[in-house]
């Protein structure tokens, strides 16, 4: 499942393949470092959802650390706005595949509902992360240390 929503997020965003080194009209699943991170966001839901249990800190401190140490992916091209396309592609696949096995409409719109406010709510956490981070770079380039801003 997250193989197809990260493929789907690199087909619907030049900037995320260019972020990678693939080319406009190369295959994501081609590139077997873009491949890879799919383990790895999957990993990561992972470890939220079941080891953590969505527990609100460990769960707000983990995104928060993964969202911080996306700025370290600025230089290769990451840009946060790659998060907004992964939230899009992640809620068709979970309509998708929540539409594929429950018939009840409204039970189905609610579990649709819950999904998304985990996902938005992951998300959220990791934007604090990178903001805050970046904040600090930023703060700390002004102060006489070159953060290359």
């Amino acid at each position: 499942m997250f193989q197809e929503i990260w493929h789907k997020s690199a087909s619907r965003s030049t900037s995320i393949k260019l972020a990678f080194g693939i080319a406009e009209n190369e295959s994501p699943m081609q590139n077997s470092a873009f491949l890879g991170l799919s383990a790895t966001i999957q990993a990561f839901f992972f470890k939220l959802i079941i080891t953590y249990e969505l527990n609100d800190d460990h769960v707000r401190d983990a995104c928060e650390q993964l969202g911080a140490r996306h700025v370290d992916f600025i230089s290769r091209g990451f840009n946060s706005h790659f998060w907004d396309i992964f939230l899009v592609c992640m809620a068709e696949k979970i309509d998708e595949t929540l539409s594929a096995y429950m018939t009840d409409e409204d039970k189905r719109n609610e579990m649709i509902l819950a999904w998304q406010r985990v996902v938005n709510s992951i998300v959220h956490q990791m934007r604090n992360g990178y903001s805050d981070r970046r904040k600090q770079q930023l703060g700390g380039s002004k102060g006489g240390v070159n953060n290359g801003f």
